[in-house]
Order: C-alpha cells, then sequence, then structure tokens
C-alpha cells in the first residue's frame, strides 16, 4: 500500500508525460521551502512554468481535505521567482490509487478549481461537487486555469488602455488631412478608430517579434521604438516569413514616421510598455491579446452592423461539441490536414479556428503526438487546413497572426483572407452561396494573407462545395427591423448599402432561408453547401432560432438534411448581462451542432435539446420553442464567467440528460 506522497509522484510524472504544454515545466512534489509564505508549506504537486503563474494540486484520500488544502494555497507564492499561485485544484483520490505503481493517460480523477476573485473571496468551479476526467484531461483543465478569467480581462483593460493613449498621442501630433487618409486606408469610421487600428497593429507586431526573440528565433531584432530602426527590424523579420503579420504594420509605420517622428516613437514607446506589462503578468501564448483587444476597441461598430465576436470560454465550448473524436481514427497523422478542412466564413479575429485547432491538437496529443509532431501539424494547418474569411482586412490579419503564434512557426500562402464588401456582387462572404472561387466578382477586392510572401498577389479563398470536414462559426446577426439595416457598415454609402440587400436577396431565393430571419439563417445555409457529406457544422446563433417563424424553413433544412443534432441554450433572460456567448451582445443565444447525413434519405432526426442556465439567471425558464429547449437545471451550474478547459465538465452533464 502506498501513501499519498508516491501516489503524488506518479500523478506528476503521468501529467508532464500527457501533455506538450508542460515539456519545459517543473514539477515539484511534496517538497519544502518552495513557498515564499513558510518553508513548512509543502504543496503536494506545484507545477511552475516560465510564461504561467504557478499552480497547485493538492490531493487526498479523505473528503474535504484536499479542499482545505487547494484553499489555502491560493495566494501563497513561489519561492525563488516571486510568482502568486492564483489557481490551485482539489483531487479527491480513490481507495484504488493506493496500489497502483503507475498512473496511466486514461486513469480517471475527480477534481475542483479553486480561485480568488477580484474583491478577494474564492471562487469554487464547480460550485458544488467535482468535475469528472481522465489524466490527459485534468493536464488541460491545469494548463488552461492558471489564470484566473478577471484577470485577464484586467490585463487587457489595462493593454487597452495603453493601446488608446498611443492612438491619442498621434492624434495630437498628425495633420488631419493624414489622419482622414489613414482612417480611409484602415476602412473606419473616424480618424481616431483608424489610429485605435493603427496602434493595435504595431501592439500585434510587437508582440509576435517578443515572441519569436523569446523562442531565440534566428535574425530576429530585439524591440525598438525608434521609428526607422523599428521600420528595419519588422523589414528584417518579413525576409524571413510571417508577412501577413508584419506588412500591415510596416506600411502604416512608414507613412507616420515621415509625419511625426517623435510622436510615433513616443506611441511605439507606450505599446512596448504593453508588451512589457503583458509579459510580466504571465499570461501565456493561448492567450491572443492583439486579437481580443480588436472588439473592444471597436465594440460600438460592431454592435451596429450585428457582428459580434465569440468570447473565447463560448469558442472552446462551441469546438469541443462540434469536432468529435470519433471523427478520424487517428488524429496523430502528419497528413491529416490533406483532408480534414476547418471553415470560418466570418472568422473575425479568429477566436473559433484558434481553438479549433486547439480541439484537433488534443485529440492529437491523445494519438501520442508530440511537440515536434505540433509543430508538422501547425505548418499544414496553416497552409492547408484552416480557411478563414472576413470583410475586414485587419481582422483577417489579426486571424492569421494569432494563428501563426499557436507555434511560432514559419509557413507559406494560407487560405485565410479578407472579401469585400459594397455594391452589386460585393457580399462579403456570402458570395459563396453562388460559387466556391470569387475572384472574379472581387477583383481588387479579395486577398489572402501568405507567411513567406512566395505569392506576389493576392489570390481569393477557394471553398469548393462539400469538401470542408468542419464550418464552425458565430455569424452576423443582422436583419432589417426597428430601425436597424442589413449591411449598416460604415463605409459603406446609401447605394451600395442598397446592392447589396438586392444581391443578397437574389442569392438567397431559392434557398431554405429567410431574410427576416436575419443574415445567420444565410450561413447555415452556405455552411450546408460547403460541409462535406459525414462533416459537422457548429454555430453560435440567436435563440430566436429555435423560436420564431422566419426560421422555420432553416430549422425544416437542419432536421432533414442533417443527424446527430444537439442545441444547447443559455436562458438566463435580462440577468445574462456581459455573460452571453458572444462579445457585447447582452442576448439570449444557443450552440447548434450537427453532422451532415451521407444520404440526404428526406426524413427528420430528432433534435437533442438541453437549457443551460447562467448562474446570473436565477432559474428563468424559457418560452414554448419549435425546439423544444428543455428546461434542465443541472447539479452544477456551468459558469460562463470561466476561461477553461468547460467541456469537459459540460460534456458530463449533457450526458447526464441524453444530450451528449
Amino acid at each position: 500500500m502506498q501513501g499519498e506522497k508516491t501516489i503524488n509522484g506518479h500523478i506528476a510524472r503521468c501529467l508532464k508525460s500527457v501533455s506538450t504544454k508542460w515539456l519545459s515545466s517543473k514539477f515539484l512534489v511534496e517538497e519544502s521551502s518552495v513557498l515564499e509564505e513558510s518553508a513548512a508549506y509543502r504543496p503536494d504537486i506545484l507545477i511552475i512554468s516560465k510564461d504561467a503563474p504557478p499552480i497547485s494540486i493538492e490531493t487526498s484520500f479523505v473528503p474535504k481535505d484536499a479542499d482545505n488544502d487547494a484553499k489555502a494555497r491560493i495566494g501563497k507564492h513561489y519561492l525563488h521567482w516571486k510568482t502568486e499561485i492564483k489557481s490551485s485544484i482539489a483531487l479527491q483520490l480513490d481507495k484504488k490509487y493506493r496500489h497502483v505503481k503507475k498512473i496511466k493517460s486514461t486513469d480517471m480523477f475527480t477534481y475542483a478549481l479553486y480561485q480568488k476573485v477580484p474583491d478577494g473571496t474564492l471562487r469554487r468551479f464547480p460550485p458544488d461537487g467535482y468535475i469528472k476526467g481522465n489524466a490527459h484531461d485534468l493536464a488541460v483543465f491545469a494548463a488552461s486555469a492558471t489564470m484566473p478569467k478577471d484577470q485577464i480581462e484586467a490585463i487587457a483593460t489595462s493593454v487597452c488602455s495603453n493601446v488608446k493613449a498611443a492612438a491619442n498621442l498621434l492624434k495630437d501630433h498628425i495633420p488631419a488631412s493624414d489622419l482622414e487618409s489613414i482612417s480611409n486606408t484602415l476602412y473606419k469610421r473616424s480618424s481616431l478608430a483608424g489610429l485605435h487600428t493603427t496602434a493595435l497593429l504595431w501592439l500585434n507586431a510587437f508582440l509576435v517579434q517578443r515572441s519569436l526573440c523569446q523562442k531565440r528565433s534566428p535574425g530576429i531584432p530585439t524591440l525598438t521604438s525608434v521609428p526607422r530602426d523599428c521600420v528595419t527590424a519588422w523589414k528584417k523579420i518579413n525576409e524571413q516569413n510571417w508577412r501577413a503579420i508584419f506588412d500591415p504594420a510596416i506600411t502604416i509605420l512608414s507613412q507616420i514616421r515621415t509625419i511625426n517622428a517623435a510622436a510615433t516613437k513616443n506611441s511605439l514607446d507606450l505599446l512596448i510598455k504593453a508588451v512589457e506589462d503583458i509579459e510580466i503578468s504571465m499570461l501565456g501564448h493561448d492567450v491572443h491579446i492583439g486579437a481580443e483587444l480588436f472588439p473592444k476597441l471597436l465594440s460600438e461598430e460592431r454592435k451596429k452592423s450585428a457582428a459580434f465576436y465569440t468570447q473565447p470560454n463560448s469558442a472552446e465550448f462551441l469546438a469541443a461539441l462540434t469536432i468529435k473524436k470519433d471523427m478520424l481514427d487517428n488524429w496523430n497523422e502528419p497528413k491529416l490536414f490533406e483532408e480534414f478542412k476547418v471553415a470560418d466564413i466570418a472568422c473575425g479575429t479568429g477566436t473559433l479556428l484558434r481553438f479549433a485547432l486547439r480541439q484537433i491538437w488534443l485529440y492529437s496529443e491523445q494519438d501520442g503526438a508530440s511537440a515536434k509532431t505540433y509543430r508538422e501539424l501547425h505548418k499544414s494547418a496553416m497552409e492547408a487546413g484552416l480557411y478563414g474569411t472576413d470583410i475586414s482586412p485587419i481582422a483577417s490579419h489579426l486571424t492569421s497572426s494569432s494563428l501563426a503564434m499557436m507555434a511560432s512557426n514559419p509557413y507559406g500562402r494560407t487560405h485565410i483572407g479578407w472579401v469585400a464588401v459594397g455594391g452589386d456582387n460585393r457580399t462579403g462572404s456570402i458570395e459563396y452561396m453562388a460559387r466556391s472561387t470569387i475572384e472574379d466578382l472581387f477583383s481588387e477586392g479579395f486577398g489572402t494573407s501568405t507567411g513567406d510572401g512566395s505569392n506576389g498577389v493576392n489570390l481569393p479563398v477557394t471553398i469548393p462545395d462539400n469538401s470542408m470536414s468542419i464550418v464552425i462559426m458565430n455569424p452576423p446577426y443582422s436583419r432589417t427591423r426597428k430601425g436597424q439595416s442589413t449591411f449598416d457598415l460604415v463605409w459603406l454609402s446609401k447605394r451600395e448599402r442598397h446592392l447589396c440587400q438586392k444581391r443578397w436577396a437574389k442569392l438567397i431565393s431559392n434557398e431554405p432561408c429567410k431574410k427576416t430571419a436575419g443574415m445567420a439563417a444565410t450561413y447555415l445555409c452556405i455552411a450546408r453547401k460547403k460541409v462535406k457529406p459525414g462533416g459537422r457544422i457548429g454555430f453560435v446563433l440567436p435563440r430566436t432560432a429555435a423560436l420564431t417563424d422566419s426560421w422555420e424553413i432553416t430549422r425544416h433544412m437542419i432536421e432533414t438534411e442533417f443527424e446527430d443534432i444537439t442545441a444547447v441554450a443559455i436562458a438566463a433572460g435580462k440577468a445574462l448581462g456581459k455573460n452571453a456567448l458572444s462579445a457585447d451582445t447582452y442576448m439570449e443565444e444557443m450552440f447548434l451542432t450537427a453532422t451532415k447525413k451521407k444520404k440526404n434519405d428526406g426524413k427528420s432526426s430528432d433534435v437533442r435539446c438541453v437549457t443551460l442556465f447562467d448562474p446570473l439567471g436565477g432559474g428563468v425558464k424559457p418560452e414554448s420553442l419549435r425546439w423544444p429547449l428543455q428546461a434542465v437545471k443541472p447539479k452544477v451550474i456551468l459558469s460562463w464567467g470561466r476561461r477553461l478547459a468547460c467541456r469537459l465538465y459540460t460534456r458530463q452533464t449533457m450526458a447526464n440528460h441524453g444530450a451528449a
């Protein structure tokens, strides 16, 4: 029979072996003199990483002892680096582990997470009970939970302030005519919005440059705020790779530095300070701050056009529901992305594509993939596996750069690009309703990103029908009602908007969707065309998709052409607030996942439905729905305020209600 110390050693070795995230981390097992507060404190397992706060795992065979120890570790500091433990996991040990000599990746555990919230109190996730998962699940969970979401948001807000300050500094020293030129280049309504985007582009370039320096990539210059030297450094990096990341930043910096070099340097100083703040905060590489700031800076414009960006925790959950392990026999396959394709044709800054790639990597790890395999898979994903388009060149730029930063790996031409909107035959990615390639329609109004600059011309993103394994989206919800208008984009004239609306009506005239349902129904119909038989769709939709008459023909299409259909809704009424699935919607939404039938037999498939209640919702019951989203209240409520691998708990909860 073994004691807890021996078993903790087995668990630590297993966790380090099953996840590549811990390859360079230290696992300290029951060591004294490792916490600054007292040499007598001995964390059961303390995981120390250079790019994330330490996290402790407290184990016990005695119920509640692990919880008490986990709570006691919060706020303590790793002695040698003075870094604070912000998260601690309570791991309940089954008595059977007293007799095992090795922990395997498939061994099951029950655990819960403790974190300190801004008011100083402790938060437990889940509030009651425990999450059940195997050792690989636990490793993923721990890696995702080192930093509380509240602190991530606080850091993002602080960095956002620096970006705005950098933009305001330029605004005060750049002539109005030049500001208008910059704004027009960036497709923004005001000069300040253009400068916000300018500062964000520079911050994004600095973040990539710092990451490449930390990885000791050859020939990468250190950061500098001298505009001329900065342009030279970015051009040098550009010659090697990462052209999609640095091209826009170089173009704007080269223009502005000639107007006022001193103001430009001061602005760059603020952005380098933001990079240093991000580094000190130890956010880790799973948070792409550049992509996540873009929605914050342009929230008013997005609200007007009903183009909402997906919350990271929602994206993680949807990716886990949509991409199923049984879709492939072996995910540890270097040629995986020759056949397995993932598309988001309203990709924004790429949140859904990033989490889709993470989900694929989790399956690859489970099938034995190594860190070297990940680098190979990442390059293949960038060049062949991931398809994304957006009407904003800046958003698609941030998509490409955030995906690239998941490995800092050289890559060639991608299938990430932008599509123009405005006027006849220019409805953005809605044009995919009519064809696979939109080159003849868009002429100059499209483009793809490239890492190495090997293609000297813009090329379209081609998405053939029946070609995608996964279509995952949070489409625009916009529709014409109560003074709102579709294609209500700041850079479009009234005539261009009218032409877009006319073209949209023509494209969907014979499709199972109505304009009165809004654009989301249209994108479901496009997904139906692009996903291959046996492939899967995953959507964030307004909850009215399960309710209103305008959605009836689209619901019928889903029921007859798809199977394995699951709808998961959030029903919390006005109390939902900022905890909605999409940023800034403050509205009830739903997830929809389904598999395209290999043979369309015309029969309707059952729709498995669940309503999850947000803690703020107080158990609000949904109204009568065409898709009966059952008002189940799980024993443990899913906390949408958490950036966690919440997929594990939620899958179990849904399984308990026959919906997983």
